[in-house]
């Protein structure tokens, strides 16, 4: 979650905003410690340094961003895979990312739905939570802003994740040749593409570093779902879409820029029926 945020807090009293928004903003620094693997001494951190047979007691946060980065593996039928923190620092060193990738299909953590614990089953895979994490701490900040009586609000997250609540905030989005104009409305959207880092995913059940499209934009209820399904949307087809999208079990939307760059392929699971409508691709 290096990166910058954005918080957007319309009302008729200033200061109270800027206290809300500090808070807002003391809370990301808090969720950057316990979710970032780079972070020294965090709790993903320590969950890396595990060794076969032991556990680690988790923060409700980071059981509750593992859960859900879990359920987000399994909707997409694994083109969402929260184990390959070793592979990226492979790939971008220019290390055999390949071996590393068949480490994680050894690799095994068991994580129990009710408590707080993680135990290393098999070393093998490392922890990167960075596809999910930023999505997650909006739901987060959400929550906190809401208890500060906030329920309008524009929360943006590097300008790759972003969450309205509240009204139907106007967002224009930047692909390389298509800049379509969406709403949200009480929805988030996380993208993922190839003009600044390239190739810098990898798909594990295939083991290709070639997605299938250009840029991804998806919509969800909520951000976590929405940054995790923009990243495996890269490299899923349209069958694989749907299921996703019908699985997430709300309304949902999937956008694609095609390799040419010159055309926008829209999916959609849209219920209620205005959905679609009200996020401006009707």
């Amino acid at each position: 979650m290096a990166t910058t945020w954005e918080i957007r807090l319309p009302g008729d009293d200033p200061t109270y905003a800027r206290q809300a928004a500090g808070e807002a903003f003391r809370e990301v620094d808090r969720l950057e410690r316990l979710l970032s693997r780079f972070q020294e001494g965090g709790e993903v951190w320590c969950v890396n340094h595990l060794r076969e047979g032991e556990e680690f007691r988790l923060s409700e946060e980071t059981h509750g961003c593992l859960l859900r980065a879990l359920r987000m593996q399994e909707i997409t039928g694994g083109a969402f895979h929260p184990g390959l923190g070793g592979v990226m620092d492979r790939v971008r060193s220019g290390g055999d990312w390949e071996s590393e990738l068949a480490a994680v299909a050894r690799g095994c953590l068991a994580l129990d739905d009710s408590l707080p614990l993680v135990v290393c089953v098999r070393e093998g895979f490392q922890l990167d939570l960075g596809a999910i994490g930023k999505g997650y701490a909006l739901e987060c900040v959400r929550t906190l802003l809401s208890d500060w009586g906030f329920s309008t609000m524009l929360l943006n997250a590097g300008g790759s994740s972003l969450l309205g609540a509240g009204t139907a905030w106007e967002i224009r989005l930047h692909g390389d040749a298509v800049r379509p104009t969406v709403f949200l409305r009480d929805l988030a959207v996380g993208s993922s593409g190839l003009s600044v880092q390239g190739r810098h995913m990898v798909d594990v059940r295939t083991g290709t570093r070639d997605p299938r499209h250009h840029r991804s934009w998806a919509f969800c209820r909520n951000a976590a779902d929405a940054d995790a399904l923009s990243t495996a949307a890269m490299f899923m087809d349209a069958a694989e879409i749907a299921s996703a999208l019908e699985a997430l079990g709300s309304p949902g939307a999937v956008l694609l820029e095609t390799m040419d760059g010159n055309r926008l392929v829209k999916h959609l699971q849209a219920h209620p029926a205005d959905f679609a409508a009200d996020l401006g691709l009707s």
